[in-house]
């Protein structure tokens, strides 16, 4: 694989790491768990999490609404799904999707726009 590939799925990978740590920043904020002189850390660091979804969904608004690309990558890296469980879910076979994946992940590759959000550019 080459590395635009390897950078677009590790940042599409770690949605649902930077989702999690967001709502466990603003879970113990809430709740009074977090001492005053970190809280402004964790604030800053639970926006940059945010920031990393928003851009994952800008990413994957890259691919055509209703399309199986979209809709394999969507539960592949925004919920978490394994190959197999998306394959069940939308009633194909795993290789099938494992080849949609891997055509959607070219194509966003293809994409200035995409490469750009994904480096801070």
């Amino acid at each position: 694989m080459n590395e635009p590939k390897k950078e677009l799925r590790g940042y599409l990978k770690a949605y649902c790491i930077c989702r999690d740590q967001a709502a466990e920043i603003e879970k113990q904020i809430a709740a009074g768990e977090v001492i005053e002189s970190v809280k402004d850390l964790l604030q800053s660091a639970k926006q940059e999490f945010e920031e990393h979804c928003r851009k994952v969904q800008i990413i994957l608004g890259y691919l055509p609404g209703g399309c199986v690309a979209r809709r394999v990558l969507s539960l592949r890296y925004q919920s978490g799904m394994s190959m197999k469980a998306i394959a069940k879910s939308i009633g194909y076979s795993v290789g099938y999707c494992g080849n949609v994946e891997a055509a959607a992940i070219e194509s966003l590759c293809g994409k200035e726009e995409v490469m750009a959000l994904i480096r801070k550019l």
